[in-house]
């Protein structure tokens, strides 16, 4: 009733007599179009009883005004649900405060419906509460627009894990399994997949095709292949919708079935159109996976037989190269005429090219792998520049600019010989009629820079940029037929910053080339971090391995667990990968953890379960993009071990 009604009814009653007071009130209890229900406590059981009803509850509920008086609550409820009536009555009583409530309530001819109520006491002066006023509507509708309302919100979140599941594997079988997990849970029923090609059901298959056996005359399925969406059976017992490739065709179909008691709905028909929808793009993503993967594969395979045929060629031509260097040699310590030394020292310089294009090789390959380690020392620069600039004497003259009696830097001798060396050497090369090479040592605060500058071609400036990457020659060398690998610049550029240090260059074409190194004077280099791979493919094949060496991590892969365990426990680790978590138990987990706690190394694991994974795990979950898992990585934290290797270098 509206404040303005109640205000015309409260006039009217000022005008009347008492009686015509009451007349007029229930003559408009009697229009509303709510039920009105006066209920009194009965003093002998202390339950509600039915004074006074209007229109409106013999209109909703089907009970005669007669039939109604005297009754509880309780009497107008079948008997397994009569405890609900006498609860909320029982705790209306008990509090004497207004309480609104939704129940589900009978009308006389069995048929329940929901009813809004709102229970209000009238209270004496003494505050007992004798009477109480019930207003209440058919609340059906609402109840069950809003329950319908519920159930898609349940169905649409169900549609989302869904989704999530299906798109988070690359794996065949498991992409099946979770496609029937998907179904059960959203529409509550089972699930077949078929193949249109055969029309045979797949099971659990290792690719995304069908295991022989299963029939292929089913006329659902047949009409599903051309149907544009889902189709049923008359009986709503069944339902299938095809599953469509990038090109439009069919290639698989996916059948639903429901027990006897439970019809499929619309909202279910919903569900599996998306369900479909959704894993028609997660086999699509399988496929390209695995396309993907062969492809990467394909390409591991020649990487490793590169590799190899360098590590073979470097190792082998040594051999014979050593035999040519030391009989010229030996010849040229004999009687020879001028002709002959002239013809011997080519020769000479020849074969101690050849032996050190293939040292330079093998170390490329070696760098490239992480398999170089750092053995640091105190070493003094301005007497290894001293050395080296004497070396190259009968060559050019290579004088040594310093104030500085000696400089003392944390790195490793052979490295840094190898650096100075190749720049020295590049700055002879390029220079011409033997101009001087100038070295100049400078100590910049917790710093050293060395400058290496020659008077020769100079580098084209646009070509700066890209000058010390793997194989990369100024254009001017080559079209001058320089000889020069290319390689040398990239290996000078990795081992100053293995040393903690950064390398750049200053340059103009036709007046001379300038390279700066700066180096700490501490030991603050950057070092490998040692990675100890779980991975069920050897290093050659493990694109994570290879990957992982690519960001200068010195990998090692190992395929059995006892290796893993005895390697964590033996060997000085940084960080472990577990590329095949499922593979160990959770036994073997634990124990993982109980090592790295001990040990301190970093644990990375990559797997779709997590939930057993230990809380001090970094998790990558699969799919995984190599991004994710370079995050999950601490940062370098280089190494040291020692390994000698020559020099020469060429932009």
């Amino acid at each position: 009733m509206s404040d303005r009604t109640r205000l015309a009814l409260g006039e009217l009653a000022e005008r009347g007599s008492a009686q015509e007071q009451i007349d007029i009130l229930l003559s408009a209890i009697e229009a509303a179009g709510d039920a009105i229900v006066v209920y009194r406590v009965d003093a002998a059981d202390q339950q509600l009883r039915i004074t006074y009803v209007n229109e409106a509850f013999t209109r909703q509920t089907g009970y005669p005004k007669g039939e109604a008086i005297g009754k509880a609550p309780s009497d107008f409820r079948p008997p397994e649900h009569k405890a609900e009536a006498i609860e909320i009555v029982r705790l209306a009583l008990a509090t004497k405060e207004e309480v609104s409530f939704e129940i589900r309530n009978f009308r006389k001819d069995g048929s329940a419906f929901w009813n809004a109520v709102r229970l209000r006491p009238v209270k004496d002066p003494s505050g007992t509460a004798n009477y109480w006023i019930s207003v209440e509507r058919d609340a059906t509708d609402a109840v069950e627009r809003e329950r319908r309302l519920e159930s898609e919100n349940i169905t649409l979140t169900q549609l989302a894990s869904a989704a999530r599941r299906l798109f988070s594997t690359l794996e065949p079988v498991e992409l099946v399994n979770r496609l029937g997990q998907s179904v059960r849970e959203a529409i509550h029923a089972t699930t077949r997949l078929y193949s249109v090609t055969s029309g045979r059901r797949m099971v659990r298959t290792n690719s995304l095709s069908p295991e022989p056996g299963a029939p292929s005359g089913d006329a659902l399925i047949q009409r599903a292949t051309t149907a544009d969406t889902y189709v049923t059976d008359r009986d709503l017992r069944r339902a299938a919708i095809a599953v469509r490739g990038s090109s439009g065709a069919a290639t698989h179909v996916i059948e639903i079935e429901t027990s006897l008691d439970h019809p499929i709905r619309k909202t279910d028909l919903f569900a599996l159109y998306l369900i479909a929808q959704y894993f028609s793009v997660a086999a699509r993503n399988v496929a390209v996976y695995h396309e993907l993967d062969q492809s990467r594969q394909s390409v591991m395979e020649l990487n490793q037989f590169k590799s190899d045929l360098i590590t073979m060629l470097a190792h082998d031509f040594k051999s014979p190269l050593t035999m040519i260097l030391g009989y010229a040699q030996l010849m040229l310590e004999s009687d020879v005429d001028d002709e002959q030394r002239e013809y011997l020292e080519l020769i000479s310089r020849s074969a101690l090219q050849l032996a050190n294009l293939a040292t330079d090789t093998l170390t490329l390959s070696r760098e490239e792998q992480n398999k170089i380690d750092l053995r640091l020392t105190e070493v003094d620069l301005v007497a290894l520049l001293r050395e080296l600039a004497g070396t190259f004497s009968d060559q050019a003259p290579v004088y040594v600019h310093t104030d500085l009696a000696s400089v003392t830097i944390q790195g490793d001798l052979q490295r840094l010989r190898q650096i100075f060396t190749n720049l020295i050497d590049n700055a002879i090369k390029y220079s011409l009629k033997e101009n001087p090479v100038d070295i100049h040592v400078r100590v910049l605060d917790d710093r050293v820079r060395v400058d290496v500058t020659d008077r020769g071609i100079g580098i084209p400036e646009d070509e700066v940029p890209k000058l010390f990457a793997r194989f990369s020659r100024a254009s001017n060398a080559r079209e001058l037929r320089i000889s020069g690998t290319g390689f040398g610049l990239y290996l000078v550029k990795r081992f100053v910053e293995r040393h903690g240090g950064n390398v750049d260059v200053r340059s103009e074409v036709g007046k001379g080339t300038t390279f700066s190194v700066t180096l700490p004077s501490s030991s603050t280099r950057s070092d490998v971090t040692r990675v100890l791979l779980f991975d069920t493919l050897k290093e050659d094949r493990s694109f994570l391995a290879h990957t992982l060496q690519a960001a200068e991590y010195a990998v090692t892969v190992v395929t059995e667990k006892e290796t893993l365990f005895d390697r964590c426990l033996n060997e000085r680790v940084d960080i472990v990968v577990l590329n095949d978590a499922q593979r160990l138990s959770t036994t073997e987990i634990a124990r993982i953890d109980a090592v790295r706690a001990e040990s301190g190394f970093s644990v990375v694991a990559i797997e779709s379960d997590t939930a057993r994974l230990p809380a001090e795990f970094r998790i990558v979950q699969k799919p995984y993009i190599m991004r994710d898992v370079l995050a999950a990585l601490e940062p370098p934290q280089r190494a040291s071990t020692p390994e000698v290797v020559p020099h020469r270098a060429d932009r």
